[in-house]
């Protein structure tokens, strides 16, 4: 279970740009806990065009990127079920319900249809516009370092929109440790955010990172009854 047991550290290496994998982080060992913005992972391994990542273990992933002496102590999900297409709904809904088994938090946010004016077609249009995630992963961080949860948080996510997040962590929870790690090929545009929390507590999570980290293909109860199978579409094991 997570926060019970020092798990076994990741390999770091030195990171002077935008290119490798890790940045090195000198920091002292403590307790960890992860954010995940789950969109935003999505999305960057939906770009890698090979959909066995998709069904990645979060909570193995996490574990690599201790250090020795660091201590798990949870790992939260955010992310919303979409309405509107009932086959990647299904999908989703398998991979949270296998993420919960392997004692990962779940939180869920909702979908809204806000009309916006669309240049293409020259009227104003219905988009579908993920809410209340962003809210909820700056209020998870800030309270849960308050409430002395952890001594290091990890964000993964390339959003601009966590910027105000990392800014106020530092002055409202000076000693703790805020890390962010950026999804595949999403370093650039994590520019702004990675500024903020300084480029020395930024990791890069790659294609092969991922494929390393496979999530087990089905979960049962103790009653043999089954809870999650991966898709048929994600294929066999990367």
């Amino acid at each position: 279970m997570l926060g019970q047991k020092h798990l076994p550290a990741g390999q770091a290496s030195a990171v002077k740009g935008p290119k490798p994998e890790m940045a090195e982080a000198p920091f002292r060992k403590g307790r960890c806990s992860f954010y995940i913005d789950g969109f935003n992972l999505y999305h960057a391994i939906d770009d890698l065009m090979d959909q066995r990542l998709k069904w990645v273990d979060l909570g193995s992933l996490c574990e690599s990127f201790l250090k020795p002496g660091d201590q798990l102590e949870s790992i939260d999900y955010f992310t919303a079920l979409n309405t509107w297409d009932a086959a990647k709904r299904k999908r989703h809904t398998a991979y949270i319900t296998a993420l919960e088994q392997t004692g990962i938090r779940i939180t869920k946010g909702s979908f809204d249809r806000p009309r916006k004016f669309c240049h293409t077609r020259g009227e104003y249009c219905r988009n579908y516009s993920e809410k209340k995630t962003d809210v909820a992963i700056a209020v998870s961080i800030i309270a849960d370092g308050k409430e002395d949860a952890y001594d290091k948080a990890f964000l993964i996510s390339a959003d601009s929109d966590h910027v105000p997040l990392a800014r106020r962590f530092k002055q409202s929870l000076p000693q703790k440790i805020l890390i962010l790690i950026t999804p595949p090929k999403r370093y650039q545009e994590a520019r702004e955010l990675v500024a903020e929390v300084g480029q020395s507590k930024v990791f890069q999570l790659t294609a092969g990172r991922i494929r390393s980290h496979p999530l087990a293909p089905e979960f049962r109860n103790s009653k043999g009854k089954l809870l999650a199978a991966r898709p048929v579409l994600y294929g066999s094991r990367p």
